[in-house]
Formats: structure tokens, C-alpha cells, sequence
């Protein structure tokens, strides 16, 4: 079937190569991660913060490198016990997001 060159579909088409094309923004797994911290006040166990913030589980472990190469989070703790927590940059990140 021929597609005419002003239909609908013809720039929905490009509408969603062009959103491909684009470059992604940081995820929002990232800023909940230091939503969620900063709220807490202290510590927060690796587990409890998983599952409050709902992320599958790739998303998740992305995030956390990313804040921890950033130097916004520290992991402390035994393996099955850790708490991750905020650094004083961390805590300047997440008070202005």
C-alpha cells in the first residue's frame, strides 16, 4: 500500500526515528535514587532501596554505578547487609533536583 507523503502515518514514522536518533537523557532511576537517599536522612539497605524504587533490575545496578563513579553514593557493608548512603556531594545534587 502506497503512502502518501502528508499522511498521519508517514510522521508518526518520523517521529519515532527521530526520538531513536536523539540522545538520551540521564534516567530517571538516578534522581529517585537520590530522592529516595536524601529523604531517608541516613542510610538506606540495598534491598529496601531496590524495591522502592520499583526498577527492574538492570535499570537499578546501572544507576547505582553511575552514582557511585560520580561520587554521590558510598555502599558500605557486608554483602547481604549493605547500606548505601549519600556523600556531602551527593547530598548537594539531591537538594537541588
Amino acid at each position: 500500500m502506497a503512502r502518501k507523503a502528508g499522511s498521519f502515518n508517514a510522521y508518526l514514522e518520523y517521529a519515532q526515528r527521530q526520538r531513536k536518533d536523539m540522545p538520551q537523557s540521564e534516567p530517571a532511576g538516578v534522581s529517585a535514587i537520590l530522592k529516595l537517599l536524601a529523604g531517608a536522612g541516613s542510610g538506606v539497605r540495598l534491598t529496601q532501596l531496590a524495591q522502592q524504587t520499583a526498577m527492574s533490575a538492570a535499570a537499578f545496578q546501572e544507576a547505582l554505578k553511575k552514582l557511585k563513579d560520580s561520587e554521590f553514593i558510598m555502599i558500605t557493608g557486608s554483602p547481604l547487609e549493605e547500606i548505601v548512603e549519600l556523600t556531602p556531594k551527593g547530598f548537594d545534587i539531591a537538594a537541588i533536583l
